[in-house]
């Protein structure tokens, strides 16, 4: 009888010790939003409420672009990210999701940016303005520049992220 039980527990142990991860992952407090920034071991993200969440991160927080190893640092203002947080509330994981999803492309015809506002001219006819996020990327002829750089007149591709700011300018001169 002492073995029999002895062997059941034994086996219980097995099924509880093997469940244990999956029972974790699943129960655990995962949030949704955008990338804002990470400085000084903390993680700046705009949550789906709409408001900005300040997490402590983990030493070493495995993140992950696109399903690929990387780091904080490669994820890009806008980025869609689930973070995992653990008991401690500290930020355990970091999942950056495909920077395309969620990102809109416009084409037209630069005008100015100032006040990080980019006014342009759409392929509609219309001058649309947007904000830029800070230190917005920008090419011209598919080499690094700025916005000042950009003359009136020149057709530009911009790249509006999730929060319908623009992350990116291609402008082309030729």
């Amino acid at each position: 009888m002492f073995r029999l039980l002895t062997q059941v527990l034994a086996a219980l142990a097995v099924v509880c010790f093997t469940a244990a991860p999956a029972l974790a992952e699943e129960n655990a407090d995962t949030h949704k939003g955008t990338f804002l920034k990470a400085h000084d071991n903390k993680l700046y993200m705009k949550g789906t409420d709409g408001k900005e969440h300040v997490h402590d991160m983990v030493k070493d927080t495995p993140v992950t672009c696109d399903g690929k190893a990387c780091k904080a640092s490669d994820l890009k203002i806008g980025t869609k990210i689930k973070v995992t947080l653990g008991t401690d509330k500290r930020v355990t994981k970091i999942e950056g999701t495909d920077t395309h999803e969620g990102t809109d492309t416009h084409k037209g015809t630069f005008i100015k940016a100032s006040d990080n506002k980019l006014y342009m001219k759409g392929t509609d006819g219309k001058e649309h303005v947007h904000d830029m996020v800070k230190d917005t990327p920008v090419t011209c002829d598919g080499k690094a520049c700025k916005a000042s750089d950009v003359e009136a007149g020149t057709k530009i591709k911009v790249t509006l992220g999730a929060d319908k700011r623009v992350t990116k300018i291609e402008a082309f001169t030729k």
